[in-house]
């Protein structure tokens, strides 16, 4: 994974895992330490050094093999719990898109889902507007969510007339959806999985 695909899905969760980082101390006194709060410390390091220009690379060896036990801090602490990492997504996705985004507040959203909307809930609460949501379920195109309507894919407005944001949340939903959006001409950084 190089810069550009770490920035492009620093949205959708923590870009690289944790116990593996190295940096220098530069990075610190350039773009601050970890702050306590109730959000995933080492998610919002991230998030907020991107945001600032840091350039993040991964390595192509496998220097870590990790225990998931589920006593560690991502499965029991309340800080990386869904909500507090879907307010803490939103506050930087927010901020992005505001300098990004040249059709602002306005979005396009792939996915419908229940998830997803819970996920974007807070992001529309930062003043975010989505214009539409594209589904591929023909029970839910043709439909409205809490006032923005459900619309197909051909729906779309062409590339470069939108911005787009890939909620979709089925294990590789996301990824397929995304080579769909750029076999179609869409730039892959007008789309950003969340």
């Amino acid at each position: 994974m190089n810069h550009e695909q770490i920035s492009r899905a620093r949205f959708r969760d923590t870009p690289v895992c944790h116990p593996s980082v190295m940096f220098r101390r530069q990075c610190v006194d350039r773009w601050g330490a970890y702050r306590h709060g109730d959000f995933a410390e080492d998610w919002e390091i991230w998030l907020r050094w991107l945001d600032s220009g840091a350039v993040m690379d991964k390595l192509p060896q496998r220097l870590l093999v990790w225990n998931d036990a589920p006593t560690r801090a991502t499965r029991a602490d309340q800080r990386y719990a869904r909500a507090a990492c879907d307010n803490l997504r939103a506050v930087w996705l927010a901020r992005w898109l505001e300098r990004n985004n040249p059709f602002h507040p306005h979005v396009w959203v792939i996915g419908a889902g229940r998830v997803a909307r819970q996920r974007l809930a807070p992001l529309w609460r930062l003043g975010v507007v989505p214009a539409a949501y594209v589904d591929v379920d023909p029970r839910k195109i043709g439909n409205t969510v809490l006032g923005v309507p459900v619309k197909g894919r051909n729906a779309l407005p062409p590339p470069g007339r939108c911005r787009i944001l890939n909620a979709l949340t089925v294990h590789g939903a996301a990824e397929e959806a995304a080579q769909w959006l750029a076999q179609a001409g869409y730039d892959p950084a007008h789309s950003i999985i969340v």
